[in-house]
């Protein structure tokens, strides 16, 4: 077992020393603009502050993962893995094997291939990696350590040797220290390897090795090719081992050996660069000339101390704390904002462009549902979230996928054929010609392609929501940083291209003057008339489209058009429960004319969260969803986490919420899917929709007021910081155990009007511009007293009893 202490100071001397230092990332212009303006009138302390960095580092010292057994989970599972993780949004790495081999399994986000067998298109696909032996017999212990604040692993084999490994937050690079623990020479062997084609069928991706004498350095090639979209994604895993003189060895086709001498104390380093990309004609050299130029003390140390200061600002963006019972909740939170900074916030310099698909970690040759993006809300999930997190430097690269597939998405929205397999068995009009807009399939891949395979309806699920969900992380982005480029140059074409999709798909019912959507229930292949998410979908496009419209000044005729389709839209449709707990109360239900029924995975949930399509401040609506949950939802399966997350928007009770996901994801034993991992983790990063059930039970912004601590436990202290929120704010607050707000500060980034819930109902709160008193117009609304007043830029807002 690994010394939590071992290297803690050092640890901290460099991140201290770090904190200046800045890591280049290439960014799209319109995105940019926006970082650069939130970074400009970010409060000082969000990425200097010693004092706030030592707070918050003990915070997640405390939330510590160790391993001192192997996992039980394969590490070629085809769901996601249990081990230590790494990665920068291109890269992205675990550490796997058995008590005596360290294994670094390595995919990226851009390998993707043909399947030709079932006449799939593409899938995701595992790359390869590299990993540490020793034959020697020793009496060492075995353990790995993941280290939350520096993203570094240290681990221990029984063969009797140590590492410590550490993946670039900027670079394709991946460094690891060995060190003999023993007293006497170990002979240690580093395989380098790539992952053979996923299916005997694909005879033209290649893998291969090869080795540079003149420097000691082995790699191993791999090229995922698609003949269907006249691509491949060439890449090489390159590996020096610094100031040893090496024995080269070609194992096979996909494998190569570098073999050396370690002293009894001796330490070495281990450097491997992970280079290519999409056509990529010089990824073996790239691949070694990274390495090359990683092969001193001083520049690994300055890259180093580059990775260790991107963590640092990454975790100074915002932060919570919890109390008491909560402490768990707090675990999970900071695990699965550690597996969001690998996958999604870190931008290497080499970066793939695309956003992290649903299984990222992984040697497995063809991951579940193609490793793709799942449209159906869940690769949006850890997309949304993360932006309520304040870290939005992951949107540029899910806005290219989705641009890449817009064109596509015409295509099929233009075709009756595809129309009428969309709808078959619905009673949908038949169509005789396509319609305006875009529609999405549930499963797509990069660079504008398709995984699903079945050509027909069920590429779509009879869903024609997905187009909605696709802009959900983009919706969201837009109104909380307030990208007036990004929504003028790319959201707000999207949002006009979906509202006219849903002008043409929409049925008018002249006997109940009321439109229709004929679609399916989520999942399923029952068709009914009015699916409560197709019909939250179709009001989110159309509410986003008006307000982006509004925002820009734009296209007035066509904003009064949708406010009109808006009024004469289906309701959502109610049923009164008709035996068991609950009889005769009224909750929503999947579609019209379906009884109320007991849920594994409803639209209900998916749509009052997701398409914000309900709020606390619905107070009937509201009561709906809760009695939803109560009485129809079924917690004991993987989708509790989705359950949650809506429960607590609509004000559920917390301790109830918290015991169920306590019962059925912390507690039990992780399974190869579902289960939570020992590193806070849990089997896809759709499962980060968790921060969205913390951020929404403190602090809410989305009914056009902000709301803090609105569905939290007056019995225990709490605290966030710089939580984003609708209209370009940054929120602190904290409370005290009797669930009384003791400080509220908010951080005005565009200078927008700002609307706040009282958090002393009854008492008039003094609102303060930069420690100067202004005034405030009160009202009220279902919840009670608001308080509104304008804003500068860059100026902090503090409410006081």
């Amino acid at each position: 077992m690994i010394d939590p202490a071992r290297d803690f100071t050092r640890r901290r001397v460099l991140s201290v020393l770090a904190g200046g230092i800045a890591a280049g990332v290439a960014w799209p212009t319109a995105v940019a603009a926006a970082r650069c303006a939130q970074e400009a009138t970010a409060p000082a302390k969000s990425t200097t502050d010693a004092s706030e960095w030592a707070a918050l580092s003990a915070v997640l010292d405390s939330h510590q993962v160790a391993y001192d057994a192997p996992s039980t989970i394969s590490n070629t599972t085809s769901f996601s893995p249990d081990g230590p993780l790494m990665g920068n949004g291109t890269v992205l790495a675990f550490m796997g094997g058995d008590r005596r081999t360290q294994r670094i399994h390595i995919s990226r986000t851009d390998m993707w291939e043909d399947m030709s067998a079932s006449n799939r298109d593409v899938h995701f696909t595992g790359f390869g990696g590299f990993s540490i032996s020793s034959a020697t017999t020793t009496d060492g212990v075995f353990g790995y350590r993941q280290d939350l604040p520096t993203a570094q692993l240290t681990a221990v084999s029984e063969a009797g040797f140590r590492t410590r490994t550490w993946l670039s937050a900027v670079e394709n690079l991946i460094v690891s220290e060995i060190s003999n623990s023993t007293a006497r020479e170990l002979g240690v062997d580093v395989l380098i390897w790539t992952m053979p084609p996923s299916s005997s069928v694909n005879t033209i991706t290649t893998t291969s090795t090869g080795h540079d004498a003149a420097h000691g350095i082995a790699y191993a090639t791999k090229e995922a090719r698609s003949d269907k979209y006249d691509w491949s994604v060439n890449a090489a895993v390159a590996v020096r081992v610094l100031k040893k003189t090496t024995t080269y060895t070609t194992v096979d086709a996909s494998t190569s050996k570098l073999s050396f001498k370690l002293a009894a104390g001796e330490t070495v380093t281990l450097v491997a660069a992970v280079e290519g990309g999409k056509d990529s004609p010089t990824y073996v050299q790239d691949a070694t000339a990274t390495v090359l130029a990683r092969s001193n003390a001083s520049v690994l140390a300055s890259a180093e101390g580059t990775h260790r200061a991107w963590w640092q600002r990454y975790w100074m963006k915002s932060h919570i704390q919890l109390a008491g019972q909560s402490r768990t909740l707090e675990r999970l939170y900071y695990g699965q904002l550690y597996q969001l900074g690998c996958a999604l916030a870190a931008q290497s310099e080499h970066n793939a462009g695309l956003a992290t698909a649903l299984f990222p970690w992984t040697a497995h040759a063809n991951p579940a549902w193609q490793g793709d993006y799942t449209m159906n809300t869940d690769v949006q999930r850890p997309m949304h979230v993360s932006v309520g997190a304040n870290r939005t430097d992951h949107i540029a690269n899910y806005s290219r996928v989705m641009e890449d597939f817009w064109e596509v998405g015409r295509s099929l929205a233009s075709d009756p054929a595809v129309l009428n397999d969309l709808v078959r068995g619905t009673g949908h009009p038949t169509f005789t010609t396509g319609i305006r807009g875009v529609l999405f399939p549930t499963h797509i891949g990069p660079w504008g392609s398709r995984t699903e395979y079945f050509r027909g309806p069920n590429d779509f699920w009879h869903s024609p929501s997905n187009g909605a969900s696709a802009v959900v992380p983009l919706v969201k982005y837009w109104r909380y940083t307030r990208d007036a480029t990004y929504l003028s140059a790319t959201l707000y074409p999207m949002l006009k291209d979906l509202a006219q999709f849903w002008e043409d798909f929409l049925v008018w019912d002249a006997g109940r003057s009321r439109y229709v959507v004929y679609g399916a229930t989520f999942e399923t292949a029952s068709q009914h008339h009015n699916p409560i998410l197709d019909l939250m979908a179709c009001h989110f496009v159309l509410t986003s489209a008006i307000e982006a419209g509004a925002a820009l000044r734009v296209d007035a005729p066509d904003r009064a058009r949708w406010q009109q389709i808006l009024k004469q839209l289906s309701p959502y449709p109610t049923g009164k429960i008709g035996s068991g707990p609950g009889t005769g109360v009224t909750t929503f239900v999947e579609a019209d004319g379906v009884a109320p029924k007991s849920y594994n995975n409803p639209e209900v949930i998916h749509g009052t969260y997701f398409f914000n399509a309900i709020g606390m401040s619905d107070l009937s609506d509201a009561e709906r969803v809760r009695s939803f949950i109560t009485y129809l939802q079924t917690w004991n399966s993987d989708k509790a986490m989705r359950a949650a997350v809506a429960a607590t928007t609509v004000g559920a009770d917390i301790t109830k919420l918290v015991d169920s996901i306590s019962a059925n994801i912390i507690n039990p034993a992780p399974g190869d899917w579902v289960g939570m991992r020992n590193n806070h983790t849990y089997g896809d990063i759709g499962a980060s929709i968790y921060l969205g059930f913390v951020h929404n039970s403190l602090l809410q912004s989305d009914e056009g007021f902000v709301h803090v601590f609105p569905n939290w436990y007056k019995d225990q202290q709490a605290s966030f910081t710089r939580l984003r929120a609708n209209g370009a704010f940054l929120v602190d607050a904290a409370q005290d155990q009797s669930g009384t707000v003791t400080s509220l500060s908010i951080l005005s980034e565009q200078g927008l009007r700002l609307a706040v819930f009282n958090p002393w109902q009854g008492v008039v709160p003094r609102v303060y511009e930069n420690g100067v008193q202004i005034s405030a117009t009160k009202s009220t609304n279902s919840l009670g007293e608001v308080y509104t007043f304008p804003t500068r830029a860059g100026a902090t807002y503090a409410l006081k009893r």
